[in-house]
């Protein structure tokens, strides 16, 4: 009988120090996690905008679903970045990062205007990606008219291109994906190529306006083509090789 009871005795030690065990374990575990995702050491106090420069903070702040005294470890960062991007066009990338324990660092990129789009009556700025994203006055800048053709990035960009080293540009309207109308303030126009080398096309347009030509008697010069063709000017000029 003795034998059975020291047994019984073991056996009921051992069982009480497993439960010890377990109740120190799920004691540390619920402490920990009370740590992590209730006490004030992990909520955010400091949310830090980086890089805006005409968007305020207060503005990007207002858009995000982000707040102070929130748990950090329970903020959705990839939800924010798109509510920004959603609620503030002007911006075109946003990346957020945990600062632990307490602070969030928000990166935005501002769009920057390329050129500015006609659509009827009203003038807009658009991106390198060829988004509309804020309203404008259109004073003496050249204007892009784009016909209903879809304004791809690459269009975007070979449009910002012309406008800018075009001197003197008033218009520049879409034919195709391929071939755009650059028109002069004095009226005679470009037909460019948009399916060809923009810079290339530019250059020459140049050399040819710093030389002997009237610009006040043309009609048009085309640079389409491996030829320049110039009217009413007869001159055919032959294209040096390409660069």
């Amino acid at each position: 009988m003795r034998v059975k009871k020291s047994f019984k005795t073991r056996r009921k030690k051992s069982f009480f120090k497993l439960y010890l065990f377990c109740f120190f374990i799920l004691a540390a575990f619920s402490g920990l996690i009370y740590f992590l995702f209730f006490s004030s050491f992990f909520t955010i106090k400091e949310i830090n905008i980086l890089n805006n420069k005409e968007v305020p903070k207060q503005q990007i702040e207002n858009a995000i679903s982000l707040k102070l005294t929130q748990n950090i470890f329970l903020a959705d960062t990839e939800k924010s970045c798109e509510e920004i991007k959603d609620k503030i066009l002007k911006i075109s990338e946003v990346s957020i990062k945990k600062s632990y324990p307490n602070k969030i660092m928000v990166q935005v990129e501002e769009r920057k205007p390329v050129a500015i789009l006609q659509k009827e009556d009203s003038f807009y700025f658009i991106d390198k990606k060829g988004i509309a994203y804020q309203e404008t006055n259109r004073g003496d800048s050249p204007v892009l008219i784009s016909n209903g053709i879809k304004i791809t990035p690459d269009l975007a960009q070979k449009s910002g291109k012309i406008m800018d080293k075009f001197q003197n540009l008033d218009t520049l309207t879409f034919i195709s994906e391929y071939r755009a109308n650059a028109k002069s303030k004095e009226g005679w126009e470009a037909y460019i190529n948009l399916d060809g080398d923009v810079d290339w096309q530019m250059e020459e347009l140049q050399t040819i306006l710093n030389g002997e030509v009237n610009s006040k008697d043309l009609k048009y010069i085309d640079l389409r083509f491996d030829k320049i063709y110039i009217f009413p000017e007869t001159a055919i000029l032959k294209n040096p090789t390409k660069k």
